[in-house]
């Protein structure tokens, strides 16, 4: 699990792409915590709120993973892998069903 950048770059590119975040299914209450938005995309949920993955509207998948995918690389992050099985692809490649 890493970073691309530093925590306080992810902060600001939370920050720069929280409209996005939230319009592409991650509920604002949530994009606006940091602590609880990296748990969510840990974790692929928001058990307070009861938020999931499963959220996500299909049309929106592969642009939230795209999104997603300029912070956060490498296993360890659920909502990415959820994501990337939801598009059909594992680390760039393409997946039989």
């Amino acid at each position: 699990m890493s970073f691309r950048h530093q925590s306080g770059d992810l902060f600001q590119w939370r920050k720069k792409n929280a409209s996005n975040l939230v319009e592409l299914g991650i509920p604002e209450t949530i994009v606006e915590d940091h602590h609880r938005f990296i748990l969510a995309v840990q974790n692929s949920d928001d058990r307070e709120l009861g938020w999931s993955a499963d959220w996500v509207a299909d049309g929106n998948t592969s642009t939230l993973l795209d999104l997603l995918s300029e912070q956060f690389t490498g296993v360890g992050w659920d909502l990415v892998g959820e994501l990337e099985r939801r598009v059909g692809k594992t680390n760039g490649q393409a997946i039989d069903a």
